[in-house]
């Protein structure tokens, strides 16, 4: 992507560095753009995207930077809790 190898879970550990972070997910979406999906921390909805978008500009490439936040209340698990 950008010419650059892209990790996503390099990406992810980043990403979930910050307090405000309880959960990250990147993907590349059809338009090949970098897609940060996260789940806040208790009580850090509203600063999430905000905090971890900070922290990627200090430890991220800027090919590695998401282009696109998604908040969400937890993630999809399936029957098994994967």
């Amino acid at each position: 992507m950008r010419g650059q190898r892209i990790e996503p879970g390099e990406v992810e550990a980043i990403l979930t560095e910050s307090n405000a972070v309880r959960g990250a997910a990147v993907v590349i979406d059809n338009a090949g753009r970098l897609v940060a999906h996260l789940v806040p921390a208790p009580g850090a909805a509203d600063t999430c995207v905000a905090l971890a978008s900070a922290r990627a500009r200090e430890r991220l490439t800027s090919a590695m930077q998401p282009e696109l936040w998604a908040v969400h209340d937890e993630f999809p698990r399936t029957p098994g809790g994967k």
